[in-house]
């Protein structure tokens, strides 16, 4: 539920408090209430699994739209399967109104497995577009269904068995599309298992695999004086020596995830010298928006300013360290700026679109919309 006392969020959230930012966020909550009313004239522009989501978060729970959208999607589609997902989740934590409606999230776990070991067999692991975010939904929904834990713990055994695909001709770095977000996936496979033996299989095997990529990132770490115009500190692909660079700065691509996840391995591994690492790195990361070395014109949840808030913030709440914090702030003024002058994202969607925006913002409200599944 949201937080209706802004001081009650700002405590759990572990921010200052300030004047400022008691208003600052009372501003926030006024765009919330009118992308709410933009967002239901958007249900026209929206597929069936984005609309789904948007009438839960609202408060209409309806098991044969849920119904619907499964039939229309054999496999889950890329496009309905981060909404059809977050839905799930938001029921389990929520509460499934009817025995009914916890039997079909019970089946859409099992086609769900089915579905993320044949992709992971094809070698699909990222999170947009692959099988990291279906594991990830899963560990998490292992939390209240024994056959989704289940499914987890087969799921992870079978990556660990197969590698994490770094030693490819072609190799994605991305959070969206790449190894970045299998590996995030993987942090929280072990910090799962760690801390409750939710997920069976060896730990110290996942986190091998943890270990192997961040050292496949130090050996592909561009230097950050290389050249004048390079924004980037890691590529988006790699190729034997052909390096990419990402073309677009957002929580999708760019190196803002990977500063992400060597935070979490380092929380995860205990190894002071990641954390070292991550910090130097973040002194550019930081530095590049103030020399105009970035801009960002979308303002989506995947692919614009909505996921980059997010992700600081994120950044801020597992280093406590009020830079990510501002940078997060900057993002979200950014964000409400554009709403204010009326430039809405030109679809309702939940990655790139109105219903995204939404999310984000009531994510910053204290609002727990399993926004966690992407790691923000």
């Amino acid at each position: 539920m949201v937080y209706r006392s802004l001081n009650a969020l700002l405590v759990s959230m572990n921010l200052p408090i300030s004047p400022a930012r008691v208003n600052y966020l009372q501003q926030a909550q006024q765009y919330v209430d009118e992308l709410m009313h933009t967002a239901h004239e958007a249900l026209r522009q929206m597929d069936d699994a984005n609309r789904w989501l948007c009438r839960l978060w609202t408060g209409t729970t309806d098991r044969l739209w849920l119904e619907q959208v499964l039939s229309r999607h054999e496999p889950v589609s890329d496009t309905a399967l981060l909404p059809t997902l977050l839905g799930c989740l938001y029921l389990y934590r929520h509460g499934p109104p009817d025995e009914l409606l916890w039997l079909l999230l019970e089946q859409v776990n099992a086609r769900l497995y089915k579905q993320t070991a044949e992709q992971f067999e094809r070698g699909h692991v990222g999170l947009l577009t692959g099988g990291s975010t279906s594991l990830n939904y899963l560990i998490r929904a292992g939390l209240y269904a024994p056959n989704a834990q289940k499914y987890a713990s087969q799921l992870t055994t079978q990556v660990v068995e197969s590698g994490t695909g770094s030693n490819h001709p072609i190799t994605d770095l991305s959070v969206g599309y790449g190894q970045t977000g299998l590996i995030l996936t993987l942090t929280e496979a072990a910090t799962n298992a760690t801390m409750a033996q939710r997920i069976v299989g060896s730990v110290r095997e996942v986190e091998r695999l943890i270990e192997q990529y961040v050292r496949y990132l130090a050996n592909h770490q561009i230097p950050i004086d290389s050249q004048d115009d390079n924004w980037s500190i890691f590529p988006i692909t790699v190729a034997e020596t052909e390096w990419t660079l990402p073309e677009r700065f957002s929580w999708e691509t760019g190196d803002v995830g990977q500063l992400l996840l060597l935070y979490r391995a380092h929380r995860l591994l205990n190894q002071p010298d990641l954390a070292r690492w991550a910090d130097r790195l973040s002194g550019y990361v930081l530095q590049r928006r103030a020399t105009n070395k970035v801009r960002v014109e979308r303002i989506g949840l995947t692919d614009g300013m909505a996921g980059l808030s997010l992700l600081y913030r994120q950044l801020y709440r597992i280093t406590g360290r009020a830079d990510f914090l501002h940078e997060g702030e900057y993002w979200l003024e950014q964000l409400i700026d554009v709403v204010k002058a009326g430039r809405y994202p030109p679809d309702g969607s939940l990655q790139t679109g109105m219903l995204g925006v939404d999310a984000t913002l009531r994510h910053w409200l204290g609002e727990d919309l399993g926004l966690d599944l992407l790691f923000v």
